[in-house]
């Protein structure tokens, strides 16, 4: 999945708030922030509000497009 975050990351990252946890580090603060929304496999991508709300989340690999759709439809959730 990493070449897939990266090209999405560099088209996305001015646009929403990206954060990555390695669920191997669990003293460090984003897994402390976001490691309570659980993991249902390894990878898994969670898409939630400025509230912190799960808007949806996948596990499994993702494709860049697949990032930049499912980013896209959380988005309108959110509003």
């Amino acid at each position: 999945m990493e070449p897939a975050w990266t090209q999405f990351e560099s088209a996305f990252k001015k646009k929403v708030n990206l954060v990555m946890i390695n669920v191997d580090l669990t003293t460090a603060p984003e897994f402390k922030k976001y490691g309570k929304y659980g993991n249902d496999g390894i990878p898994a991508t969670y898409w939630l509000d400025s509230k912190g709300k799960v808007l949806q989340s996948k596990v499994g690999g993702l494709s860049a497009k697949q990032l930049a759709d499912e980013t896209t439809a959380a988005s309108k959730k959110a509003r």
